[in-house]
């Protein structure tokens, strides 16, 4: 990908495995719960916790709570929403990412992560994952509130407006075919799908050919970028 002077990223499944924050999150929610633990007794509780998960259920605390004879409160629910969306757990980068972010930003190529989702939730990741000093910019399209979020244009819009960048210029990697490429395409930046194994839309497929990526790739290591030299908008 040759005169690319923005490369831009989603961050589920696309830069670290989004099972992880999951799972990690579910076993805090479930020890705050029990208020202790202890592998060995709060494993059984996971074990169900993830199976309603598996079965696409909405109401996961409430059927823990409950089945604790626990109080089941608007409070109580959001306390537990909190303690998964913000708790410490154990993330990390796919080697190929942690690979190309230190490489790319290095050579001199802007690095920015354009991501939905809960603002407190990809914050958190965001901190875990340490990307902040990883990339010039993460920017949250719940942030802004209704209709910045993707297939929007409008946070694709607002990064080309920050780096000073031509839509030719841009290029996007992400995961979900339903949502992902849609207004890079529109915009005429380069759409790249980053397809890895057991990551939730992995096998999805868009259902119009505006939505599809460019191209896929098994990894970010299967990128060849030539980048400009210089990057006036780095962080010092």
């Amino acid at each position: 990908m040759y005169n690319t002077k923005l490369a831009v990223f989603d961050l589920d499944d696309t830069l670290y495995s989004e099972r992880d924050f999951v799972d990690g999150g579910f076993r805090n929610v479930v020890a705050h719960v029990l208020g202790y633990d202890k592998p060995d007794l709060i494993n059984p509780w996971l074990r169900k916790v993830a199976e309603l998960s598996k079965q696409g259920r909405r109401d996961i605390f409430q059927v823990l709570l409950a089945d604790l004879n626990q109080k089941c409160t608007p409070a109580r629910i959001d306390e537990l929403v909190q303690v998964y969306r913000t708790s410490d757990r154990a993330l990390k980068c796919f080697p190929d990412a942690e690979s190309v972010l230190f490489r790319w930003k290095d050579a001199g190529l802007p690095v920015a992560i354009l991501t939905d989702g809960p603002l407190e939730a990809q914050q958190t990741k965001v901190r875990l994952l340490n990307l902040d000093r990883k990339v010039d910019q993460v920017l949250y399209t719940d942030q802004y509130g209704p209709g910045f979020g993707k297939p929007s244009v409008k946070c694709f819009q607002m990064l080309m407006k920050t780096f000073r960048v031509e839509p030719e210029e841009c290029v996007y990697f992400a995961d979900n075919e339903m949502k992902d490429f849609y207004a890079p395409n529109l915009l005429g930046w380069k759409s790249v799908k980053v397809q890895r194994p057991g990551g939730v839309y992995a096998d999805g497929r868009a259902k119009e050919p505006s939505y599809a990526p460019q191209c896929v790739v098994a990894d970010l290591e299967q990128v060849l970028i030539a980048p400009k030299n210089s990057n006036p908008w780095r962080k010092k």
